[in-house]
């Protein structure tokens, strides 16, 4: 069997969503299944890390694919080429992006649909790209799969594809998210702190936190705020909400952090707060489950799917119900007891058996049973 796999989002030391989803099913499909030939194609130089064995071989497909414009070219004629040359089986391709123009049959993997409800949250030519091209690949692929049953139940329900040509292949926390003592390294943070974890856009209401922050600190709070990751696109409300704040000097903006120093800082923190209005998934909350941080989270979206009954959901706009929350997790008993359900609620999502489920789809999809 020979498969070929869109791995353009396996970056060296910057894996964001989806490239670790990418990466954590690929290492254990190629370790599982060592008689199958695995085509990796990159958009750029790979980097040899990503050779998870002897059944791997690397395609370089030029150009770098990280403009609309140039996705097109990349997806439309690039790849279709470069698999016209290698004869797969099957194409997967974990973002969503089908190869158009090429007869042979395809697997993708659908993430979510914000850019359909919500396209102000992204730059404009990225939207109008995603709404133009995303559904017809959805169309073109013989099966798809999705990270929730949240966005399986989008995609059959905005795009009109059958639920018969999906599953669901959930995310999961990384090996290294286990509860530790080690110091978190957080510079000018001495004292107890809540955390924020993600990329920062629109989409992920940080205003919220911010405006939750405020109020906690007026009702007598002591703790400070981190916010661990990357400015994605413009947020101008958590711009504003920052600007008016009277406790900036509490709010650090620590920018990416991986590894282990991230899971000592979410271990040691308070609990995570997560007021996202719309994920496909939120690994950042099985990741904080997993290192033994309490979730505080907004009850929209996939969440309620995700936490469970593993942490407390909340309106994504109730900012004083955020505010109280705050305040009754820093009690040590009602800490331990979430410490606990999150600890319990992560050991559901586990990638060897998400890997499991994705072997099921391929076969599915090259013999079509």
């Amino acid at each position: 069997m020979r498969i070929a796999v869109n791995t353009r989002w396996l970056l060296k030391d910057s894996l964001e969503g989806m490239g670790w989803y990418t990466h954590s099913l690929l290492k254990r499909l190629v370790e599982n299944h060592p008689d199958v030939e695995f085509h990796f194609i990159f958009d750029r130089k790979p980097d040899p890390s990503f050779k998870y064995g002897e059944n791997v071989r690397f395609h370089r497909v030029i150009p770098s694919a990280r403009h609309p414009r140039l996705w097109s070219f990349w997806n439309h004629v690039a790849v279709p080429r470069r698999l016209k040359r290698i004869k797969p089986d099957l194409y997967f391709s974990p973002d969503g992006m089908a190869a158009k123009g090429w007869k042979g049959k395809q697997l993708i993997t659908v993430h979510d649909l914000n850019f359909e409800h919500h396209p102000e949250w992204i730059p404009k030519h990225v939207a109008e790209w995603y709404q133009k091209h995303m559904v017809q690949y959805a169309r073109l692929a013989n099966r798809i799969v999705c990270v929730s049953r949240t966005t399986m139940e989008d995609v059959q329900r905005t795009w009109g594809v059958p639920a018969s040509k999906m599953d669901i292949v959930y995310n999961a926390p990384q090996s290294n998210y286990t509860p530790t003592s080690a110091p978190h390294h957080l510079e000018g943070i001495r004292g107890s702190y809540f955390v924020c974890l993600g990329a920062i856009n629109p989409r992920k209401n940080l205003s919220t936190a911010l405006r939750a922050f405020s109020k906690y600190r007026l009702q007598g709070g002591i703790s400070e705020l981190v916010l661990v990751g990357t400015h994605m696109h413009n947020d101008e409300e958590l711009d504003r909400v920052l600007e008016e704040s009277p406790y900036t000097d509490k709010i650090h903006f620590v920018g990416r952090r991986q590894g282990e120093e991230l899971n000592a800082i979410l271990s040691n923190s308070s609990a995570l707060l997560f007021p996202s209005l719309f994920e496909g998934f939120g690994i950042p909350l099985i990741e904080a489950m997993s290192a033994g941080t309490p979730v505080i989270s907004s009850n929209a979206s996939c969440m309620p799917e995700i936490v469970g009954s593993g942490g407390i959901l909340l309106s994504p706009h109730d900012t004083d119900a955020w505010a109280d929350e705050m305040q009754k997790i820093e009690v040590s008993e009602n800490r331990e007891k979430w410490v606990q359900k999150g600890l319990d609620r992560a050991k559901f999502f586990n990638w060897d058996k998400s890997a499991e489920v994705l072997w099921k789809n391929i076969e599915q999809t090259i013999h079509g049973s």
